[in-house]
């Protein structure tokens, strides 16, 4: 079983990729942050259930979500809290909790604040989200204000930090990776989770810089199987637009991408970028032929 957590930068014009996510990993929950969302927009995907917590901003940025499979019973939560938060419980096997959480990274947060979020999740509870927080403890070179609240939080609650030294985030100014991307867990589900970050490009509808600064940002915390999936069929989540050329245009990206998380020179960014801007136009031609 898999829970994955996404900063999607867009709900919306990410039909595509959350297919793709789906069909990789067959999730039970998927976390997302900074979905702009507004209150009134509708938002599907095939299989899932979708609780949504929009940002207070009168325009659309920012939010959170949490889909989940149908096939698990789940209900929604209701927190009392200003941050962008959204919490569900989950019947899989037993009953846990799980939140999608977004702190943007120049709004202030005080320590309260999640102090009172943390008391509202029944234990167990998996928060996933993008913090924007850095610290050691996390694979991080510095320590940030954000970090030191984070720090605070697992002390003052006894909750347990699934991150390894995995990057989630490239930031495409420095040139550098760091992780921002976190998943916490009560001490009681720590047995039966371990975390991965997908190396995947899940961003094809993005500008090529924007795609870099979020390219990792996908996390999988798959459950131990003593933690048994749900009865019930996910289906593929179907894209009739995709053939050969896509494919090939996408491993060409993935493996420019790969030289370039190994080495990271310029040339080896101006690759590819070039790469990642010949596989969008590939797939926005297929696309715009398959609606014809």
């Amino acid at each position: 079983m898999a829970f994955v957590s996404w900063n999607c930068h867009g709900f919306r014009n990410k039909s595509s990729e959350l297919k793709d996510i789906i069909n990789s990993y067959k999730p039970a929950c998927i976390a997302l942050q900074e979905t702009y969302i507004r209150d009134n927009d509708t938002v599907k995907i095939r299989d899932y259930s979708i609780f949504h917590n929009t940002s207070s901003s009168t325009r659309a940025s920012g939010g959170v979500a949490l889909a989940v499979a149908n096939d698990i019973p789940s209900s929604c939560l209701h927190l009392n809290t200003n941050l962008q938060a959204v919490a569900v419980r989950m019947h899989i096997k037993s009953l846990i909790t799980i939140c999608s959480l977004y702190l943007p990274p120049h709004q202030t947060v005080h320590q309260t604040e999640l102090d009172n979020l943390i008391s509202q999740l029944p234990s167990p509870f998996l928060i996933l989200g993008d913090l924007n927080g850095h610290s050691p403890l996390w694979g991080g070179t510095e320590t940030n204000s954000r970090g030191r609240q984070i720090e605070q939080l697992l002390a003052d609650h006894n909750i347990c930090l699934l991150n390894n030294n995995e990057k989630t985030h490239f930031h495409l100014p420095t040139q550098t990776f760091h992780s921002i991307d976190l998943a916490l867990c009560t001490p009681a589900l720590l047995p039966f989770l371990n975390l991965t970050v997908d190396d995947n490009l899940h961003n094809n509808n993005r500008t090529v810089d924007e795609a870099l600064e979020n390219i990792i940002s996908i996390i999988k915390t798959a459950a131990d199987a003593s933690i048994p999936l749900a009865k019930g069929t996910r289906r593929r989540q179907y894209k009739p637009w995709w053939n050969d050329l896509c494919q090939q245009a996408y491993k060409a990206q993935q493996k420019a991408w790969n030289t370039f998380r190994r080495y990271p020179t310029t040339a080896n960014l101006i690759k590819f970028k070039k790469s990642k801007a010949d596989s969008r136009r590939i797939q926005r031609q297929s696309q715009r032929l398959s609606w014809r």
